[in-house]
C-alpha cells in the first residue's frame, strides 16, 4: 500500500468515529473494510484488529487527534472539543479536495472540479515563520482591480481566514504610507514574490489582532466594489 493509501485509511477511521459515536472495534473494522472499496490502492492489505489499533495509535500521535475509548459504551469516540472538531473538519475537507483533484486525470470524463486560481496558501508557512520571529516581510501586491502593483514592506501580526480566503494582518512601513501605524489586511492570493527579511521589528503591545477580529465573519474592501456598492457591512473589516 502506498503512503496515500495509509492516509486514506487514517482519515476514513477519523470520519467513521466522528460520525458514529461509541463505535465498537468490530464495527469499526467492518466499516473500514467496506469504505476502502471506494478507493484505489487500498485493497492490497487486510484490515485486522491489530491494524486498526495501530492506526488509532498513529492517528493520535501523528495527527494529534484525541480518539478515546469508553468502557461504559464499549466504543470509540472523539471528545466534543470545539477547536478539535474544527481541526478535524478542516482535515477531512482538505482530504476530500485532494483526493478529488487526484482523480481528475483518471476520471476527467465524469468529474469536473472547478478551475480555481491559486489562493496563496503557499505563503502560509513563511508568514507564520515571520510572525513568530517578528521579521519584516516584503512582497509585490496586486490589487483586485488589477491596478499597478508595487513592492510593500510590512510588519506581520497575524493570519485570518475569511470566506475561503486567507489574509495577512500587518502594518505597512515605508515612506508615503497611508494610515501609517494601522493594521491592514492583505489577501494572500494577491501576494507575489514574498520575501522574509532578516529585519526584526518590535510589536506594538496595544495591537491585539485576535481580539479586534474575533467576531469578524467577512472581509471587504471599498476599493473592490463599484462606487454605488461601497459599504462596509457589520462585522467586516477593510482590506487592501
Amino acid at each position: 500500500m502506498s503512503k496515500q493509501g495509509y492516509i486514506q485509511r487514517y482519515l476514513l477511521i477519523i470520519r467513521l468515529i466522528r460520525n458514529h459515536r461509541y463505535i465498537s472495534l468490530p464495527e469499526l473494522i467492518r466499516e473500514v473494510e467496506d469504505g476502502l472499496v471506494y478507493f484505489d490502492d487500498t485493497e492490497d492489505i487486510g484490515i485486522s484488529r491489530r491494524t486498526i489499533l495501530r492506526d488509532l495509535k498513529e492517528i493520535r500521535s501523528g495527527l494529534g487527534i484525541s480518539i478515546e475509548y469508553s468502557r461504559t459504551e464499549n466504543g470509540y469516540y472523539i471528545p466534543e472539543d470545539e477547536d478539535q472538531v474544527s481541526d478535524i473538519e478542516r482535515i477531512l475537507e482538505q482530504y476530500d479536495l485532494i483526493t478529488s483533484l487526484h482523480a481528475r486525470e483518471e476520471l476527467s470524463s465524469i468529474v469536473f472540479p472547478e478551475r480555481r486560481k491559486p489562493r496563496g496558501t503557499e505563503h502560509l508557512s513563511p508568514l507564520i515563520h515571520a510572525i513568530k520571529r517578528s521579521l519584516v516581510v516584503e512582497f509585490t501586491y496586486v490589487k483586485f482591480n488589477n491596478a499597478v502593483s508595487r513592492v510593500r514592506s510590512v510588519m506581520p501580526y497575524a493570519l485570518k481566514e475569511g470566506r475561503g480566503r486567507w489574509y495577512l494582518l500587518a502594518i505597512e512601513i515605508g515612506e508615503n504610507v497611508r494610515h501609517a501605524g494601522e493594521i491592514k489586511s492583505w489577501g494572500l492570493d494577491r501576494i507575489k514574490d514574498l520575501t522574509v527579511t532578516g529585519n526584526r521589528f518590535t510589536k506594538n503591545p496595544a495591537i491585539d489582532p485576535e481580539k479586534e477580529f474575533r467576531d469578524v465573519v467577512g472581509v471587504y474592501s471599498n476599493n473592490d466594489l463599484p462606487s454605488k456598492f461601497r459599504i462596509v457591512p457589520e462585522n467586516s473589516f477593510l482590506i487592501n
